[in-house]
């Protein structure tokens, strides 16, 4: 009988308990809005008015809203028949410079150095990454960038390349972006040399590459063949692949690059 008991009063407790999470909304308040679109959020909202309200409603409110990539935080509050939505907006990008500094004057001249990612080629990687003006700013986007531009100069063999970053928030939420990028000096080449080659000759393996030890000092300020690149490396040795095996030569590989 006891048991019974007990048993009825759990049923009664999940019953009065599911009515009052489940009344139904008719009210929706985000607060804390400055830029987002309210009526472009309630359309994406998983959860309509009229519609009854749970914790599992709230989890996919706030994981469909994070989503957006608008907010950096956000909690609900259910008042009676009504919603209180409050978020953080993350900052809109005010504008976003970048300086570039290759050195200056006659060092620069002499190295024959120049700029390798022009500020046009800069803008469009800052369109591609969602960062131009007017877009949602968030760290992980700009880390992203920057990851992006040091792997770009790298390739290019630009290894010691230097980004500076200086982020200012204004009384708005819009953030001002300023990169100072220092690409320093292109990592060259001394010496190239091939071994373990038997069918073709060294010489004859080292013209697929487009780079290589340098020219006479005036050939090479024009020709730059000692500037190393990732990219050109690759080249040349899928050159050479390509050079064996239409030869017939199936099982050549390039066991080791030392560099």
């Amino acid at each position: 009988m006891k048991n019974k008991f007990v048993y009825i009063s759990v049923l009664l407790f999940l019953f009065f308990t599911a009515q009052v999470n489940a009344n139904p909304i008719n009210k929706i308040n985000f607060i804390g809005l400055n830029s987002a679109p309210e009526s472009s959020l309630l359309e994406i909202l998983p959860f309509k008015i009229g519609q009854d309200f749970s914790p599992y409603v709230s989890d996919k409110i706030i994981e469909s809203l994070f989503q957006t990539g608008f907010f950096s935080n956000i909690s609900i509050l259910k008042n009676e028949n009504s919603l209180d939505i409050k978020v953080t907006e993350n900052p809109i990008v005010k504008f976003f410079d970048i300086t570039l500094d290759t050195g200056s004057g006659l060092s620069k001249w002499l190295k024959n150095e120049k700029i390798y990612l022009t500020p046009e080629a800069l803008n469009e990687y800052i369109n591609e990454n969602n960062l131009s003006v007017g877009s949602v700013y968030t760290k992980r986007k700009l880390t992203g960038f920057i990851s992006l531009l040091e792997n770009k100069y790298a390739e290019s063999g630009y290894y010691n390349v230097e980004i500076i970053e200086n982020i200012n928030l204004d009384t708005q939420n819009r953030i001002a972006i300023d990169l100072v990028i220092t690409q320093g000096e292109r990592a060259t080449i001394d010496s190239f040399e091939i071994s373990g080659n038997d069918k073709f000759t060294s010489k004859e393996l080292l013209n697929l590459f487009k780079i290589g030890e340098p020219d006479m000092a005036l050939i090479n300020y024009f020709t730059n063949k000692d500037d190393f690149s990732d990219s050109a490396l690759r080249s040349g040795i899928e050159s050479i692949t390509s050079t064996y095996f239409d030869s017939g030569y199936l099982d050549f590989q390039v066991v080791n690059i030392d560099s």
